[in-house]
């Protein structure tokens, strides 16, 4: 979740945003929860975009419709609060597959390409130790997983 406000908004042409999308110069974290920076490739334009999403539910979707479309998943960031990853910042993690628990839809594993593993329940205020849970591969970065 992100906050703005109607000052933040920045007027661009509407050349430049032709479907309606709006810029803003801040945007505040609603939650202090872990968020996920997308990065892709959307080839018919030879351009890089980025995105910022709070959900990790969100994640598997959007990459199997980039999947069918003319965009290529590039990389997944995982921004994890402090709570997560010790420390007393966010840090961004980047990520080389995400993975859902098969009996708790809320509990989330992410190998991170440093080789290290990150689990979190998303409506906990905690990470998870690691434990011998049955987990599924729902995104990984050099394929997406159905």
């Amino acid at each position: 979740m992100f906050y703005t406000t109607p000052a933040a908004e920045i007027q661009m042409p509407i050349a430049s945003m032709p479907n309606g999308e709006r810029a803003w110069s801040t945007i505040e974290l609603g939650l202090n929860i872990p968020l996920f920076l997308v990065r892709f490739l959307n080839k018919e334009h030879q351009h890089t975009r980025h995105l910022l999403l709070s959900d990790p539910h969100d994640l598997l979707p959007m990459a199997l419709a980039m999947k069918i479309s003319n965009q290529e998943l590039l990389a997944i960031g995982l921004l994890s609060p402090d709570y997560i990853n010790g420390s007393e910042n966010y840090q961004l993690t980047w990520l080389t597959s995400i993975w859902r628990d098969l009996g708790d839809k809320r509990v989330f594993k992410y190998r991170c390409q440093n080789g290290g593993i990150i689990m979190n329940d998303t409506f906990a205020l905690e990470a998870l130790a690691p434990s011998s849970r049955d987990f599924k591969c729902i995104v990984a970065l050099s394929a997406v997983v159905q």
